[in-house]
């Protein structure tokens, strides 16, 4: 059984990887008023702590974090796992 923190890290990875940008991008939005973003995608995370993992200038996955008390501080461990790459 699969619990919401581990749903929402594997739905930011997701989102992170297939639209190249961390999700906290797409919470900016939201939070500006550009709601129409929540239907770009079912699986659509926007919040932060979604980050693309690039290698050589290409995506090649992303890496999601969720479970912490506000879902700002998701992000730096997202960020040190992708940076862990370069």
């Amino acid at each position: 059984m699969i619990n919401a923190a581990t749903e929402l890290a594997i739905n930011k990875a997701r989102t992170a990887a297939t639209f190249n940008r961390p999700t906290k991008a797409f919470f900016d939005a939201m939070e500006s008023g550009h709601s129409s973003v929540a239907t770009l995608a079912p699986y659509l995370i926007a919040a932060a702590g979604g980050i693309p993992l690039m290698v050589d200038g290409k995506v090649i996955g992303g890496i999601g974090v969720s479970g912490s008390p506000t879902g700002l501080l998701d992000s730096i461990p997202a960020q040190a796992g992708a940076d862990a790459l370069k």
